[in-house]
C-alpha cells in the first residue's frame, strides 16, 4: 500500500534534498507547501501568511489522498513544525487508513546555518520567486519548532554530511 511520508525539520537542514533523494528511491510525489506558496503569491502575506499556509497544506493533503489512492507514495515537504500540524497531518489520513511515516531531519547548527547563508546568496538574484531567510526571520521560525518526540518520528536522520 501506497504512504503519506512527512518530513519535520527546521529551515535548511536539507529537507528538499532529502525529499528529492527519497523520490528517486521510492518513485513518490513531492508536494511542498513552499512551492505552492511561490506559485500563488507575489509577496509576503504578512498576518495571512500561517492561514494561508495552513489552507494550502491542507489542499495539499487532498490531493495527496488520491495519489496514494492510485498507489504511488507522497512526500510532503510542509516543515511540518510543531505537534500541533504534524498530529492534523495524521489525523487528515487516518480515516482512509493512509499510512504517515514521519521523517525527522536535523543537522549540526553550524552545517544549517552555512547551509542557509549560501542558499540566501544563491536565490539573491533569482528572477523567480523565493524565500529569502534572513537572521530575524530564522530566529522567528526556529522559536515555533518543536522536535518530535521519539515516538512520534518514524524515522530520525541527521543530514549533517548530506551533500548538495
Amino acid at each position: 500500500m501506497a504512504e503519506v511520508i512527512l518530513l519535520c525539520g527546521k529551515i535548511a537542514v536539507g529537507k528538499t534534498t532529502y525529499a528529492a533523494d527519497l523520490q528517486k528511491k521510492n518513485h513518490a510525489v513531492i508536494l511542498s507547501c513552499d512551492e505552492l506558496m511561490l506559485s500563488l503569491f507575489d509577496s509576503c502575506l504578512g498576518e495571512k501568511h500561517d492561514e494561508t499556509m495552513r489552507r494550502c497544506a491542507l489542499y495539499l493533503c487532498g490531493v495527496a489522498k488520491q495519489v496514494v489512492a492510485a498507489g504511488t507514495d507522497v512526500i510532503l515537504d510542509f516543515g511540518s513544525w510543531t505537534a500541533v500540524e504534524r498530529r492534523a497531518v495524521r489525523d487528515f489520513f487516518m480515516p482512509y487508513d493512509i499510512p504517515v511515516r514521519l521523517h525527522y531531519l536535523f543537522c549540526e547548527e553550524s552545517v544549517r546555518l552555512e547551509r542557509l547563508r549560501l542558499r540566501n546568496l544563491a536565490l539573491k538574484d533569482a528572477t523567480s520567486r523565493v524565500y529569502i531567510i534572513g537572521d530575524q526571520l530564522r530566529n522567528r521560525l526556529d522559536a515555533k519548532f518543536e522536535p518530535p518526540s521519539p515516538e512520534e518520528a518514524d524515522t530520525a536522520v541527521d543530514t549533517t554530511h548530506l551533500v548538495f
